[in-house]
């Protein structure tokens, strides 16, 4: 009897609807993440109380803030322009523009704090000491694909943590970090390191490794290499599948 066999084309529409899906599946995976970086760009532009409407301060309305919380902000303003028509215009409208900026942050925050959660390698990384969500969403998806990495410490040199190098002749000069790569994954690492030497009150032998190097050669330079090494432990969580190690092998990574 013949063998009847299907026709090739079909064994390439097949191919390609498995490649079509696949690269639909890593581009979602990146797609989801990047709505941070609309977070972050909202949030640096919101007024923040010592800093926001410093005309009360000035000498043509002899006007102060004070000390003031974020919730008594707004009454305190409105308090000190009652009276002053031009004050009262000017101040509304920033009062207003101030307001809506906040709550579209805060829609922003809750859609990033959505997607840490469901994704399983964020709730991972967020094991470790400093990193909250939007440390754990920034990483993942600069780094996308760990298996891009072979060796775990080369992710801090990825994102410009490790000292530059100048060699000429007999000449070997080691300079500040090289910053290359990404800025915000740079920035949110360093702001990590800072929580976990300042903040963290559960002690690990991470932190105890940076606040031997405080001790040596300063504060400063303790958290830019503490946000290099938790950089490749945070690879080498995602990598091996693993929660944070508070022993002493949770530094070697």
């Amino acid at each position: 009897m013949p063998v009847h066999r299907r026709h090739d084309s079909y064994y390439a529409f097949d191919l390609y609807v498995d490649e079509h899906a696949a690269r639909e599946s890593q581009l979602e995976s990146r797609r989801k993440p990047n709505v941070w970086t609309h977070h972050s760009n909202i949030k640096p532009r919101y007024p923040k109380p010592p800093n926001a409407f410093k005309q009360f301060q000035s000498e043509n309305f002899g006007l102060k803030v004070g000390e003031v919380s974020r919730g008594r902000f707004e009454v305190r303003i409105r308090e000190l322009a009652d009276g002053h028509a031009m004050l009262e215009t000017v101040i509304g409208a920033m009062l207003q523009a101030r307001a809506t900026l906040w709550s579209e942050f805060t829609r922003l925050h809750r859609a990033m704090l959505k997607i840490a959660r469901a994704d399983h390698v964020c709730r991972r990384l967020m094991s470790a000491p400093g990193v909250g969500a939007l440390v754990a969403i920034t990483y993942r998806s600069a780094v996308d694909e760990p298996e891009r990495f072979c060796k775990s410490r080369m992710v801090g040199a990825y994102f410009g943590l490790t000292p530059k190098k100048y060699q000429s002749g007999e000449t070997d000069i080691d300079g500040g970090v090289s910053k290359v790569g990404d800025a915000m994954v740079r920035t949110a690492l360093f702001e990590a390191a800072h929580i976990m030497l300042t903040r963290a009150t559960r002690f690990s032998a991470l932190k105890r490794w940076a606040m031997g190097v405080a001790k040596r050669r300063g504060m400063k330079r303790a958290k830019v290499a503490l946000a290099r090494k938790l950089a490749v432990v945070l690879h080498r969580m995602w990598v091996d599948a693993t929660e944070f190690r508070w022993a002493k092998d949770a530094a070697t990574a």
